[in-house]
């Protein structure tokens, strides 16, 4: 399940469908969107969307596969499903930025995940060849369907656009909040959706408020809270304690409001309730672990990922100004 280790921009690239030429996907990786099926009539029917991005759209199957891919629990799936949708939509956007760029994948990126492919293929002890035979397929077909990948696509797009002075000058810019210190924390969330009504969220807050005077009170002790009211999977863990998170940085790890409230606290600490995307929160630091000198060579792959994401989020606020979402079953809503 999403965890608020989860970063909306740094899944948007993920979420799109497996090619068709994939072989055997792992457990839980969605597949690509089923073709389109025939009618009593013989006429084929399209896939019901779930939303339409400037009039292409995004097929429900493709929310239902994600769910399955993040491990959504069936009693959570209604809460999440409109944060799961807006990261599709998210990665609609962003494709159709490329696609204004006329950003392709590069014949490197391309010919790596062949390879990949191949590898896989022939790991289950069927050849290359064979395998295309079996599901109809060239080359040329694959090496097509590959190109067209969001991953490679952004990927290529980033490599123009990220030099090594940049990623340097990221790094010097901001090394104390993303490898400077960092607190461990356990949570109790109380869930919220994007669209609850003002009522449903004030219930919630009420809620969380009310637990943390009990452990003030001494009613309660924090580990038991966790295990008898969190609705986030955090509160399962076993030796590391209910609700625990581990330990994080100030930024690049945690949601922004999570992070600025868990490094004000003392250890031994609890919050009062935060509100994040996720819903509503409980916070205490359990530990705390002084900086450590870290060149960027070591970690020169974590700060271009927070780069790609700064980078995603961007370009999906601004295209979002001007982009015709429209959600399947729902009005339009005004500009302005």
């Amino acid at each position: 399940m999403m965890s608020l280790r989860f970063c909306r921009w740094a899944l948007v690239g993920s979420l799109i469908a497996t090619p068709v030429w994939a072989a055997d996907p792992p457990s839980g990786e969605p597949s690509a969107p089923p073709a389109a099926k025939s009618s009593p009539s013989g006429r084929a029917t399209a896939q019901p969307a779930a939303a339409y991005v400037n009039g292409k759209p995004i097929p429900e199957a493709a929310v239902q596969a994600t769910m399955q891919r993040l491990n959504v629990p069936p009693g959570q799936q209604a809460a999440a499903r409109s944060q799961i949708l807006g990261m599709l939509i998210d990665a609609k956007l962003i494709e159709g930025y490329l696609d204004q760029k006329k950003v392709t994948s590069s014949p490197e990126l391309v010919d790596e995940q062949i390879r990949m492919a191949k590898r896989n293929v022939e790991s289950q002890g069927r050849s290359w060849p064979e395998f295309l035979k079996a599901n109809g397929l060239t080359e040329e077909t694959v090496a097509g369907q590959v190109a067209q990948i969001l991953q490679l696509r952004w990927e290529t797009y980033l490599n123009q656009e990220l030099t090594d002075k940049q990623i340097r000058d990221f790094f010097e810019a901001n090394k104390n909040d993303l490898f400077g210190d960092e607190v461990r924390a356990s949570h109790i969330l109380i869930r919220v959706a994007p669209n609850a009504s003002a009522e449903d969220r004030a219930a919630a807050k009420e809620k969380l408020e009310g637990i943390r005077k009990q452990i003030a009170d001494g009613k309660l002790s924090f580990p038991d809270a966790v295990t008898k009211y969190s609705e986030d999977p955090t509160k399962n863990r076993g030796d590391e304690g209910p609700g625990d998170i581990g330990f994080f940085h100030r930024k690049g790890m945690m949601v922004e409001p999570f992070a600025k409230a868990a490094f004000e606290l003392k250890k031994g600490e609890v919050s009062d309730v935060i509100q994040t995307p996720f819903g509503y929160h409980l916070i205490k630091i359990t530990d705390r672990k002084p900086a450590e000198n870290v060149p960027l060579e070591k970690v020169k792959g974590e700060v271009r990922k927070m780069m790609s994401d700064d980078l995603q989020k961007k370009i999906v606020d601004q295209e979002r100004k001007t982009a015709k979402i429209q959600i399947a079953g729902a009005q339009p809503r005004p500009k302005g």
